[in-house]
């Protein structure tokens, strides 16, 4: 089973994708308390989204500004914890405005064609 973890401004959402059809659900915990529950039914690839201050993703301050959470991802319907569950703890950092990102991209597209001109009658 392979995760991938999204951070977002307001939220955070973690997929999973497996060779094998996954029936089980989601449950972030904060301590011993199930917060909240995604069940999955036959599905090959699945997501949840959680948003920060609910669901026990809660904010940390220290070291850096962050979000931090845990959840279990069980599989199966019993309640008994078995070696197939995994427990996957979460962490989203919030950049700084001024830090600059890494993995900030910017695209964009022209469309070039024979009969294009400039409009000079708007020049100042």
């Amino acid at each position: 089973m392979h995760f991938s973890l999204n951070c977002k401004s307001d939220s955070l959402t973690l997929s999973g994708k497996s060779m094998k059809m996954f029936d089980g659900s989601f449950k972030s915990r904060k301590g011993t308390n199930v917060m909240c529950q995604t069940n999955v039914t036959s599905a090959y690839e699945f997501n949840t989204e959680m948003k920060y201050g609910e669901c026990g993703v809660e904010k940390k301050y220290k070291p850096i500004p962050s979000f931090i959470g845990t959840i279990l991802v069980k599989e199966g319907s019993t309640d008994m914890i078995t070696i197939k569950d995994k427990m996957i703890q979460v962490k989203c950092r919030m950049h700084d405005e001024t830090e600059p990102l890494a993995t900030q991209h910017l695209s964009f597209q022209l469309e070039v064609g024979e009969n294009n001109q400039t409009n000079n009658d708007n020049v100042l």
